[in-house]
């Protein structure tokens, strides 16, 4: 597991519609990253729209929920949502905070592991 304040990666979260009522993260992620040792001034205090040019610079493109998320993908970003890779990880309306939490560690630490494990190599995202 990368330890997360030393690692060279870092991940820009992102939102196709933006809702400033809601806020650029959760309550929920930001005492996760707490918990986890994680120096909340990661945490932008602004929500930050997707655009086009963010999945094509990106490494690797990820959302969170592929039965949600893929429809809007593919609707705003036709021609490349072949890029993006997709977790199945349901949103607080369809699962408690701390499992969908869980189920996101868990996801990035194999991704990163595939990766570091060289798996991801020559992989078209």
């Amino acid at each position: 597991m990368c330890d997360w304040n030393k690692c060279s990666h870092y991940a820009v979260s992102a939102g196709v519609t933006i809702d400033p009522q809601i806020g650029p993260i959760s309550t929920y992620s930001l005492y996760r990253m707490v918990e986890r040792g994680i120096d909340a001034k990661f945490a932008s205090p602004y929500a930050k729209r997707l655009y086009k040019g963010d999945i094509e610079e990106a490494d690797i493109a990820l959302c969170m929920y592929e039965k949600e998320h893929k429809p809007m993908m593919k609707l705003f970003f036709e021609d490349i949502e072949n890029k993006i890779v997709y977790f199945n990880i349901p949103d607080i309306n369809e699962n408690s905070p701390n499992k969908s939490l869980d189920m996101v560690e868990t996801e990035v630490n194999n991704l990163f592991n595939t990766i570091h494990d060289k798996k991801w190599s020559g992989r078209d995202r």
